[in-house]
C-alpha cells in the first residue's frame, strides 16, 4: 500500500509528525526522562530516513493489511479500522520493548505515535504518508535535542 495520496495527507503527515515530536519531547522532559539522543550522524540519518520507512512498511503496511484481513468478521468498516489502528500501535510499542530501559511513559508515547501513524495510514490509504510522519517525528526529536544541547553549550561558555 505504497500508493499516491492527496497532497493534504502529505502535509498532515509532516505537520503531525513534527507536533508529535514536540509533544513527546515536552512530556518526557517534564516527567524527568532523559531526552538526550545519540550524536552519531550515521545513526541519526538512518533513524530519520530508512528506519521510519522500514518500520512503517512492516507495521502500517504488512501488519495493518493482515489485521484488516483477520478482522473482517469482527466489526463494521469504521470499527475495524479503529481496532486495527490500535492493535497495530500496541504491537509496534511492544516490539520497542526489545530496546533496553524502555519506561512505561516511553511505551505510552510509542503507542501514541503508532496510533497516529495508523490513523494517517487509514485516512490516506497509503503507507507512505505514515512513513513521512514517522520520519518527521524522529527528525523533530533530534532537532529539539540538538537545539537544547547547543543552548546548554552556549550558556556554559563564558
Amino acid at each position: 500500500h505504497w500508493r499516491s495520496a492527496p497532497r493534504a495527507n502529505w502535509v498532515l503527515a509532516g505537520v503531525s509528525g513534527i507536533l508529535a515530536g514536540i509533544a513527546v519531547f515536552g512530556i518526557g522532559t517534564a516527567s524527568g526522562q532523559n531526552m538526550r539522543l545519540g550524536d552519531n550522524w550515521r545513526l541519526i540519518a538512518l533513524q530519520v530516513t530508512l528506519g521510519p520507512v522500514l518500520e512503517e512498511v512492516v507495521f502500517r503496511g504488512y501488519l495493518f493489511a493482515f489485521l484488516m484481513w483477520m478482522s473482517t468478521r469482527v466489526a463494521d468498516s469504521a470499527g475495524r479500522n479503529r481496532l486495527v489502528v490500535v492493535v497495530a500501535a500496541v504491537i509496534f510499542a511492544v516490539v520497542h520493548l526489545a530496546q533496553p530501559g524502555v519506561s512505561w511513559l516511553q511505551l505510552a508515547c510509542i503507542t501514541f505515535t503508532g496510533t497516529l501513524y495508523g490513523w494517517i495510514r487509514s485516512r490516506s490509504g497509503s503507507t507512505a504518508p505514515a512513513a513521512v510522519s514517522h520520519a518527521a517525528y524522529n527528525l523533530a526529536l533530534y532537532a529539539i535535542t540538538g537545539a537544547v544541547l547547543l543552548g546548554e553549550k552556549a550558556l556554559a561558555s563564558p
